[in-house]
């Protein structure tokens, strides 16, 4: 019943049945990754609320501070969260920039790197990853080093 509904509705756009069975087919072939995707989000959700629990974060840790960061009880809490999900001795979580466009500069740097190596699984954090960076293989162009990526 939906099918035939949202038939009609890209019919009604214009879209042919045949880029419709094309798409299908690619999707069908990418069920595999789509599971991979799936379950490395479920492992690290897992892991967060497990941090979390052990740190017993709660929601009087996002209580209103006076913003000078002295006796803040949730952002300590809150580093010792992240400290336990990237299984790190400490965790800071108040980076200062100098400058706006320096903090822009750094997000926007980190954003195009991820997105280039999307498919890459050197580029996903996960236990036991290499963090050495250049070294690893480039999934997302086949190049020996991603330091030599293309893409």
């Amino acid at each position: 019943m939906l099918q035939e509904e949202l038939k009609k509705a890209y019919q009604t756009l214009g879209i042919d049945e045949k880029v419709l069975c094309f798409c299908a087919d690619i999707e069908a072939g990418l069920t595999k990754r789509f599971q991979t995707i799936d379950q490395r989000a479920e492992f690290n959700q897992m892991k967060v609320l497990k941090a979390m629990q052990d740190n017993r974060l709660s929601d009087v840790h996002f209580a209103a501070t006076t913003g000078y960061g002295y006796n803040d009880i949730g952002r300590d809490t809150l580093e010792k969260v992240y400290a336990d999900v990237f299984q790190e001795e400490d965790a800071r979580l108040s980076e200062r920039y100098e400058s706006p466009r320096r903090m822009k500069g750094v997000c926007s740097t980190s954003a195009m790197l991820n997105a280039r190596h999307a498919n890459s699984n050197a580029s996903v954090w996960s236990p036991g990853a290499s963090t050495t960076r250049g070294n690893s293989p480039c999934a997302a162009c086949s190049a020996k080093r991603r330091s030599d990526c293309s893409v």
